[in-house]
This record gives C-alpha cells, sequence and structure tokens, in this order.
C-alpha cells in the first residue's frame, strides 16, 4: 500500500499582478560533467562534515499504538490545522486554524466572507514566524477571484495581496520572499516549453521578480514528481543554485547549475528526474529520492535517497533496497537545522502483518537510517500515512496525518517523539500544514 500524498491543487490559481518585469539572463549552455548515480561520488562535500556510510537496520513487526498526551502537551510551538473538506467531510466553510501547543488555546485563520481556503495553499516561512495562504470566491458564477494572506505566528492578519496572474502555488523560498508559480494562458504540454513560469515576491515590499526556467536543454516532456512541476526548475534559497531536468542519451538527467557563472555543476542520470527534491534550510545540499532499479515495475521498486551538495558532490543516504528488498519512498522533509530528513518508506513487507508503510528518518552527518513502527490504536488497527511529515522547530517531534483504513474521512493528526517513537494523539479531522514557533 503506497502513502498517500496531497498535490497542490491545480484548480489553486490566484492573481498577484507580476507582469510586465523583465526575465533573468539566459545561460550559456557549457559542456556538461556527468556524474553517475550507480557510482557514488566518495569524496566529502561541503555540505556534509564527515562521509557516510549508509546504514539500515530492518524494521520487525510493530505498532506504536496512539496515546493521549499529558497536559500541556509536550511539544511547543503552534501547529497550523487546515479544515478542508477534502478530509473532514465537513462544509467548504470549516475554520482553519492554529492551535497553541502551550495554552491549547485555538485561534482561528482570518478567513474572508464567501470564500474559503484553498487546500494546499499553506506554507510556512523557514523561520517558522510567518504563514502564507490563499483564499478564493465561493460563487461559482462570478470569475475567480483568489486573494493570498500573510499571517504572523500569534495569527495576527499582516498582509492580503490580490489580482493579476493565474498563480498556481506559492512557497517560502526564503524568510522575505515567496516562489510563486503562474500558469501560462493556453499553455500546451509540449517537450520544447514549460506551461508556467516563476516568480519571486515579497509580500512585505511588494518587490516582484521573474525567474529564468527555460534552460537549454531543458525537458519538458515528462511528469515529474516535484513540486513546481509545470515550471519544472528548483531554486536554492539564495538563488545562486538551480535544478531542472533533461535528458542525456540514455538517462533522465537531473541537472544542477550556477546561475551566476552559467556553469553546469553536475549532471545526475536517474530513471525518475528524482522525486520530492528539495533544498535543504541552509540552502547548501538539496535531497531527493530516485528510483535505482531500471527494470522497475510494481513489484520491484528500489527508492534510494541521495543528497546533492551546491557545488555538485553526490552522496547515497540510504540503501533500504538492500536490507527490505523493495523500498517506495514519498514524502521527504527537512529538519529545520538541515541534519535530517524524515519520509515514508514502503517495504511492502505484508508477511510481517504490517502494511508496510513507515516513517522513517535519515542522518545525513552518519549515514544512519532509523525506520519507525506502524502507528495504530489498542485494537491492532494501522493507520494510512498521508503527506509529508512536519518537523518541531526544535527537531524533537513530528507531526503526522493519518487515515482510517475504514473511514477515509476520519483523518487524526499525531505527534511523534523522535528520540522515543511514542505517538500522540492532537486532534481528529483536521489536516496538519505546518508547525509555527
Amino acid at each position: 500500500m503506497k502513502v498517500k500524498i496531497s498535490l497542490i491543487v491545480l484548480v489553486y490559481i490566484g492573481v498577484l499582478g507580476f507582469l510586465g518585469c523583465s526575465p533573468s539572463t539566459v545561460p550559456a549552455s557549457p559542456s556538461p560533467v556527468l556524474t553517475s548515480i550507480e557510482k557514488v561520488i566518495s569524496e566529502t562535500p561541503a555540505s556534509v562534515p564527515i562521509s557516510v556510510t549508509p546504514t539500515n537496520t530492518p524494521l520487525t513487526s510493530c505498532i506504536s499504538i496512539i496515546e493521549q498526551p499529558p497536559q500541556p502537551p509536550p511539544a511547543r510551538g503552534k501547529i497550523v490545522l487546515s479544515g478542508t473538506p477534502y478530509y473532514s467531510g465537513t462544509s467548504l466553510f470549516n475554520q482553519s486554524y492554529l492551535m497553541d501547543l502551550n495554552s491549547e488555546e485555538e485561534i482561528s485563520l482570518p478567513q474572508m466572507e464567501n470564500k474559503y481556503i484553498i487546500d494546499g495553499s499553506f506554507s510556512v516561512s523557514p523561520n517558522r514566524e510567518w504563514l502564507e495562504y490563499a483564499q478564493a470566491s465561493s460563487n461559482q458564477n462570478e470569475p475567480l477571484k483568489v486573494t493570498i494572506h500573510v499571517v504572523a505566528m500569534d495569527g495576527v492578519e499582516h498582509k492580503v495581496i490580490s489580482a493579476g496572474i493565474n498563480q498556481r502555488g506559492s512557497v517560502w523560498i526564503n524568510n522575505n520572499e515567496l516562489l510563486v508559480e503562474n500558469l501560462e494562458e493556453n499553455a500546451a504540454f509540449s517537450p520544447e516549453n514549460p506551461r508556467a513560469t516563476l516568480w519571486l515576491f515579497n509580500p512585505f515590499t511588494g518587490e516582484k521578480q521573474k525567474l529564468f526556467n527555460d534552460f537549454p536543454d531543458q525537458w519538458n516532456g515528462d511528469n515529474l514528481y516535484w513540486e513546481f512541476n509545470l515550471s519544472r526548475v528548483i531554486y536554492n534559497p539564495a538563488l545562486t543554485r538551480a535544478i531542472y531536468p533533461t535528458f542525456v542519451s540514455p538517462d533522465r538527467v537531473m541537472r544542477l547549475v550556477n546561475v551566476q557563472t552559467n556553469n553546469i555543476l553536475a549532471n545526475v542520470p536517474t530513471n525518475d528526474y528524482g522525486k520530492f527534491p528539495s533544498w535543504s534550510p541552509d540552502g547548501r545540499q538539496l535531497v531527493f529520492a530516485t528510483q535505482t532499479n531500471k527494470q522497475a515495475d510494481w513489484d520491484s521498486y528500489w527508492d534510494e535517497i541521495f543528497i546533492l551538495s551546491e557545488d555538485g558532490k553526490l552522496v547515497q543516504l540510504t540503501r533500504l533496497s538492500e536490507t527490505n528488498g523493495y523500498s517506495y519512498i514519498t514524502g521527504l522533509s527537512w529538519s529545520q537545522d538541515s541534519r535530517h530528513v524524515a519520509f515514508w518508506v514502503n517495504n511492502s513487507d505484508w508477511e510481517k502483518g504490517h502494511t508496510g508503510v513507515h516513517l522513517a528518518i535519515a542522518d545525513i552527518h552518519t549515514g544512519e537510517t532509523r525506520e519507525y513502527c506502524d502507528i495504530g490504536n489498542s485494537e491492532g488497527l494501522v493507520y494510512i500515512p498521508w503527506d509529508s511529515p512536519i518537523w518541531s522547530p526544535d527537531g524533537k517531534y513530528l507531526l503526522v496525518n493519518l487515515e482510517d483504513p475504514n473511514n477515509e474521512s476520519h483523518i487524526l493528526v499525531v505527534l511523534v517523539e523522535v528520540i522515543t517513537g511514542k505517538t500522540f494523539r492532537i486532534v481528529e479531522n483536521y489536516r496538519a500544514v505546518g508547525w509555527l514557533e
């Protein structure tokens, strides 16, 4: 059973008025240097303090029974809870809110009259001080009107931004700026041209800039497991590095470029252009998963996680398929200190009596991967994971969303203590989408 991952909803269309800006200079196309993913580079990347040897202990069958948390809950900060009807089965206008774990106070998020909060639009700034989300008009007879809302960690609305372009999604790329994907009008799906553009927007100053996303040899013909799969470029927080998909026969290649010097730093051959690539909070390394079995079918996934440094050095972080014989990875999530990566891995280990989908954490300094028990109740029911795990600001806890296999509208938000693996129920029929200080 594969973990369910909630992607940004395609109806997420908004307006920010970015027209009239000039794109960045088109980089030259230097001679590429291939970095083989099958022969992992042994040099220590600048972003990894020691050379890692991936280790993993196969998980034995076990269930972590969800407990009621002590009062107050052990974790601190404010968690962001979405009341979207896709998960709760309730009204379109069900309130989303912040839950203060210190006081257990519930702070309703600002929501305009006759508008609903768009599922998949929530994004938390890297410093955990700001929340961004979008609202759309509920009147289907009116033109779609979307507003972007920036809210401080006390729940007070700081900024409301409205109309201009066909915004498909936005995320914080640093503490001051949002990266926005704009769906091009009447854009046809073609290998030659991306269907969306990228914009950099500062909601505090109103400054905006169109980012370049049409690199030489950029391939636009295949589906990607990337956050912005239509604009097809992922910039680091400093905007000095970018990755994009290309094709170097016979491989699907993830290319890393220095956008300041126009140099290609690495071409990483993959079978899928890499899955869920994400820059670390410090911007020094990119994590991604990829299928390492070229003859893969549903029964032979050998997903592994790799770290690519900003200088183009590649390190294999996991060897899950060697110990489990099968590994399907989803939902990569960085800890705030850029040291650990949490994810879901499907071992398809049906004979041991569990779902095969486990929470796991990899340490990029040591190469150690820890798999956690299935999460369930005292009656032996095992819940199904949704979405990427969400790290607490201090890195001691994770929030996970779990579905009841007997009732898909019954969603549990569960707190996982990283050191012990203990699990605590936080709330039901809401979806955790972020964690503020």
